[in-house]
């Protein structure tokens, strides 16, 4: 079970389903990433 729960969590792994709010939270994360390294430029 807790095998199973790890691969749901993991966005990367597309062998299970991964909930909405993993993937909302997921995409928040390279989002804020990608928003720093802009802030970075300038």
């Amino acid at each position: 079970m807790n095998n199973f729960r790890r691969k749901a969590n993991n966005p990367e792994d597309k062998e299970v389903e991964t909930p909405k709010d993993i993937e909302i939270l997921s995409n928040i994360e390279k989002l804020l990433v990608e928003q720093n390294k802009y802030l970075k430029k300038v």
